[in-house]
């Protein structure tokens, strides 16, 4: 990005480290780290394993569940309750991924990849077709956090019935993975020329089927309001990592405005409650159908012939347009302000504050609705929108990357040490809790269980903000751990009342604005006071480039 962006105020539809930080293993850490701090509010993704570190956890789990489900096998076609997946953990479009019922039918227990629950009970219209949700999603800026949702989505469908997965059917893919790029190589797959033809097709617009399951009888309006809190919780995951990233990738030059265009995969299930399937860091804004070549042709001399997918541009001219004009600050303006246009999109995106000339330029309706609905906005101090008020609280994680930059060489690397964990420790008075012998154990721990490599002594091992969770929280169960020991030992040690809560780990080191510094340095002396009177989290600006 470095050697193709020259210029601070350029607008780049990528943040570092993003292509990683959604990867099926990444991704799931994150949650994970989420759903250990915060267990009731990430309940819509499913469990997960992650290979080869956690295959002995995952062989445990599936002798359990064949115990207890034992009576419930069905007989007529032999059959186990359980059925989980299998994702490479770098695969796309529905590339290696397979079912499996037992440990055994693992093709290799060597390379990175994720095992997660099936989703056996989706939600299935009268086709009986199994079909999810490809909703987008900007994330306009990270600090202030800006996420917004398109209004239109689509509703991708498998290309032959579903039933649940068996030994003889499991190996139907058609019939299990939604993936347009899998399914429009079967010659069931139904291409929609026009919007009347997509009521029928393998691709449809999410509003399409949220009015045939009204007709159902599904309250669609509390299942959007799950969907786009769903995007936000996730996006909350991933902030932290993603600040982490910007700030080492930029760390001697002021960087440009990042945002990113993501495709979240979301399942309905029968109960009607939606599923988290995967992130796309570079979802497909391609507007073309290309129709499969014949077997009995020359496959690489011939090019797929592309024509016209009404769906596509519906869904996805829309969203690239309001896009542009939400990152160039322009995107209220268009909307609610009177404009002529030119009959070129991206001419009148830039040129919309010019007067007319022409006498024939057309006025452009300004009470059109934009296609893209802001679900959570953070300013520095407040979050003005609902999802900010009933989220608000999963930032916080964005404290530890605050500490834990403070024991990193960002310059270098965005990898804590094992001399950085021990540092952690003494710069945070946390020697009394903590023993250097105990750090070091859950340090070799948490390498094995986020790398699936030993870690000897001498080696550079490194850990991400994502492991480093499990360190910032030993200290606290270890502290639970004794003070039951000691419960008639009193715990208002006139000594520690005034005392901030990080003392030598306050974040002074980051490269602020000289205003943000002194905001920042007032708010950390002042934290203590201010806790009980504060009841919203306030986000520290970090440096100039995240603001638009």
């Amino acid at each position: 990005m470095k050697s193709v962006v020259n210029s601070v105020n350029a607008k780049v539809n990528k943040f570092p480290g993003m292509t990683e930080l959604s990867k099926k293993i990444a991704l799931s850490r994150a949650i994970t780290s989420m759903r250990k701090l915060f267990p009731d509010e990430y309940e819509f993704y499913p469990r997960s394993w992650f290979i080869p570190t956690q295959f002995d956890e995952f062989c445990e789990y599936c002798g359990s569940r064949e115990a207890i489900n034992s009576d419930d096998i069905d007989h007529n076609q032999q059959a186990p309750v359980n059925w989980y997946i299998v994702k490479p953990d770098d695969g796309a479009q529905g590339s290696g991924i397979y079912l499996i019922n037992s440990p055994s039918q693992l093709k290799d227990v060597t390379t990175k990849q994720l095992i997660q629950e099936y989703v056996s009970d989706p939600y299935l219209m009268s086709d009986l077709l199994k079909f999810d949700f490809r909703v987008y999603a900007v994330i306009k800026s990270i600090n202030p956090l800006s996420i917004y949702v398109a209004r239109e989505g689509m509703a991708r469908f498998c290309t032959e019935r579903y039933h649940r997965p068996t030994t003889s059917n499991s190996n139907n893919l058609y019939a299990h993975l939604t993936n347009y790029s899998l399914n429009k190589a079967n010659d069931h797959y139904i291409h929609s020329n026009s919007l009347q033809d997509q009521l029928r097709g393998s691709k449809r617009l999410l509003s399409t089927v949220f009015r045939q399951m009204e007709v159902r009888g599904v309250k669609t309006k509390r299942l959007w309001h799950d969907i786009k809190l769903i995007i936000v919780k996730t996006i909350l995951a991933m902030v932290p990592e993603i600040m982490l990233c910007y700030e080492h990738y930029f760390f001697d030059a002021p960087g440009p405005q990042c945002f990113q265009i993501m495709g979240f995969d979301i399942l309905v299930t029968r109960q009607l409650d939606p599923i988290l399937l995967e992130v796309n860091s570079a979802p497909s804004l391609t507007i073309e159908h290309s129709l499969p070549v014949n077997q009995e042709d020359d496959l690489e001399n011939i090019e797929p012939q592309k024509i016209r997918s009404v769906v596509d541009e519906i869904i996805k001219i829309p969203l690239v347009m309001d896009t542009i004009l939400l990152v160039l600050n322009i995107f209220d303006d268009v909307y609610n302000e009177p404009r002529i246009s030119t009959g070129n999109v991206l001419s009148d995106v830039i040129n919309h504050e010019k007067k007319p000339t022409d006498d024939n330029r057309l006025t452009l309706n300004t009470k059109k609705k934009s296609r893209l609905s802001e679900v959570f906005e953070e300013t520095f101090q407040i979050f003005p929108c609902r999802y900010g008020q009933c989220s608000g609280h999963l930032l916080f994680l964005d404290k530890a990357v605050y500490l834990f930059m403070q024991f990193v060489n960002l310059k270098q690397t965005s990898f804590m040490t094992i001399s950085g964990a021990r540092t952690l420790i003494k710069k945070c008075n946390l020697t009394n809790v903590i023993s250097t012998a105990e750090l070091e154990r859950k340090f070799i721990e948490v390498y094995y269980h986020f790398t699936g490599e030993q870690w000897t002594t001498g080696a550079c091992g490194e850990l991400k903000i994502s492991s480093c969770v499990e360190i910032y929280l030993l200290p606290a169960r270890l502290k639970e751990r004794r003070l039951s020991r000691y419960q008639t030992r009193s715990r208002n040690d006139a000594g520690r009342k005034g005392r901030s809560r990080y003392s030598h780990s306050l974040p002074r080191n980051i490269n602020l604005s000289s205003a943000a510094g002194k905001n920042m340095q007032s708010d950390a002396t002042t934290e203590t006071a201010k806790r009980s009177k504060v009841d919203r989290f306030v986000l520290p600006k970090i440096r100039p480039p995240f603001y638009v």
